[in-house]
């Protein structure tokens, strides 16, 4: 079965796009979790 030029490149795209997103999630909740830790007493 042949695939259609292109559709490698998509997957690649939507591959870093999903690393992407998923680093960005990460660093908003480390942000988040720091922020919280410094702004709470002791």
């Amino acid at each position: 079965m042949r695939r259609p030029p292109g559709l490698h490149l998509t997957g690649k795209a939507a591959k870093q796009i999903k690393i992407s997103a998923t680093a960005t999630a990460t660093a908003t909740a480390t942000a988040t979790a720091t922020a919280t830790a410094t702004l709470l007493p002791g």
